[in-house]
């Protein structure tokens, strides 16, 4: 549910309150089953190793899962897959294809509404982008000669116009037709998790083999609730000028 184009009122002593309904609507979030793909090891390896090898086995499977979520909660198209925020977020349009100015991330900045932004104080609110962006825009500064990017410091991420800014190598930087900086509150973003992640073995799979099996499986959902809580600076797509010979 969306309110932030409706106000209060003043009326006057006996005046009569007009009424104002909210309007909701709903969300389905089902569950697609991620897979880390299976991993077969030797049994004698295990048995020889001289590290914890199922242990190890799995945190590398859990990182498969969460690497392919990760891309998934940012481009997921949302048919078949998780809709992402880029896909999700509403557009802020850049002036170059190729390039971001001042004017860009000022605009991306006030292109959210102030309703969304109010509870920045406990961390929701910040900015997405790839390192390689945020390097771009290190090189941004105001009239006063002090860059809009403020770079990493102790105890805290890097800062956008004083809100954090959170890195995501799979965005993509500025290109024609590209999305390359989200902006917003991102806990309008909902991630469900249909039970935790599991690491199964098989030790029967592979008998023949005397082989063990691993996989890592967790069933995941997520979209953004509210668009307008996000945006996206969204590049223009590149123009091609041609030039025709006089008679």
């Amino acid at each position: 549910s969306s309110d932030v184009s409706n106000s209060g009122e003043i009326i006057s002593e006996y005046g009569a309150h007009i009424e104002q309904d909210v309007a909701f609507s709903s969300a389905t979030l089902g569950a697609f089953q991620y897979s880390s793909k299976i991993v077969r090891c030797s049994n004698q390896l295990l048995q020889d190793s001289g590290i914890d090898l199922s242990q190890f086995l799995g945190q590398i499977l859990g990182e498969r899962i969460g690497r392919i979520q990760s891309q998934h909660f940012l481009t997921g198209t949302g048919s078949g897959q998780p809709q992402g925020l880029i896909t999700a977020a509403g557009p802020v349009s850049a002036a170059l294809s190729s390039s971001i100015g001042m004017n860009d991330l000022v605009n991306l900045l006030f292109g959210v509404d102030q309703a969304y932004l109010a509870d920045g104080g406990a961390g929701n609110v910040g900015g997405m982008m790839s390192p390689t962006t945020f390097a771009l825009g290190r090189k941004l500064a105001d009239s006063a000669g002090n860059p809009l990017l403020q770079p990493l410091v102790v105890g805290g991420p890097p800062r956008l116009l004083g809100y954090p800014v959170y890195f995501a190598p799979e965005m993509a930087t500025p290109a024609a037709s590209a999305k390359s900086i989200l902006f917003g509150n991102f806990s309008y973003y909902l991630v469900r998790d249909a039970g935790p992640l599991v690491v199964a073995r098989s030790n029967e799979r592979y008998f023949e083999y005397n082989q063990s099996a691993f996989l890592a499986i967790q069933r995941t959902d997520a979209k953004l609730l509210q668009a307008g809580a996000v945006k996206a600076l969204a590049h223009p797509a590149a123009t091609t000028t041609t030039t025709t010979a006089a008679p």
